[in-house]
């Protein structure tokens, strides 16, 4: 292995790391007992945190995997199911940073800072930095190889499982979250204003985002299933990059 795939394949063990972390740190300090699981932010954050464990082990345990920092061996099948579940969690986590960054944050009461750096930056921790870190990982140093036409459509099974598990504890168990919100969100607070296919831009606080929940849930799967092919297509230079390096580097050490 050469010098420079050292240094890249302990970048790949950092940057796992440095989202583990941040994502652990930030559970903690924001855990509020089991009714925390209610939430979109902390059930993406431990799905993420689960996955890249498990791909900490493997980068560990097989060596052999350093030069293409799959995480998985390359002959073996699984590897398929191994990369679309990364592809599930990775999207998750950065439905969590959008919907936060650009939509919870600005309307959040305590200002758009304060948001972030309240409760010892727990929430920059799980909402930027965790997120950031493992989409880093995942474009980086994931193996597009082993997706297919329907790994980018499995990306969106998380979110609208979420969805139907916050409905279901609103109709059937009359569940409510801050506000007496019937959803811990304000843009599938179905309550307010603009309800579910209503449009009442005035009406852009904690509580709604002034557009109906089906027309945001509408738009933003669409924004993300392009987004997820788009990082496919990116990955995939880049893969057969690191393959040519590879290549060129064992080629050079055969001939010393």
């Amino acid at each position: 292995m050469s010098i420079s795939t050292k240094r890249e394949y302990k970048g790949v063990l950092s940057i796992k790391l440095i989202a583990i972390i941040a994502s652990l740190y930030g559970i903690i300090l924001n855990w509020k007992g089991l009714f925390s699981l209610t939430y979109f932010t902390n059930l993406s954050n431990i799905f993420m945190v689960c996955v890249l464990m498990w791909a900490l082990v493997k980068h560990i345990k097989h060596p052999r995997n350093k030069a293409t920092y799959t995480s998985l061996p390359h002959s073996d099948n699984t590897n398929a199911l191994w990369y679309t579940v990364k592809f599930m969690a990775t999207l998750s986590i950065m439905v969590t940073f959008s919907l936060y960054v650009f939509f919870l944050a600005p309307t959040n009461e305590q200002g758009f800072i304060a948001a972030f750096t309240h409760n010892y930056c727990a929430s920059l921790c799980v909402h930027v930095i965790a997120p950031l870190f493992a989409l880093a990982d995942f474009l980086l140093f994931d193996n597009p190889s082993k997706s297919n036409k329907y790994t980018v459509w499995c990306g969106v099974i998380p979110p609208f499982a979420y969805i139907a598990y916050v409905y279901i504890l609103s109709f059937w168990f009359h569940v409510t979250w801050k506000h007496g919100m019937p959803a811990p969100y304000n843009f599938l607070n179905y309550a307010a204003p603009s309800g579910w296919f209503g449009l009442e831009w005035g009406a852009i606080s904690s509580t709604s985002l002034g557009i109906g929940v089906v027309y945001f849930i509408t738009i933003f799967t669409i924004l993300f299933l392009c987004l997820g092919k788009l990082g496919m297509i990116w990955q995939n230079k880049l893969y057969k990059k690191r393959i040519k390096r590879f290549a060129a580097d064992t080629e050079d050490q055969a001939h010393r």
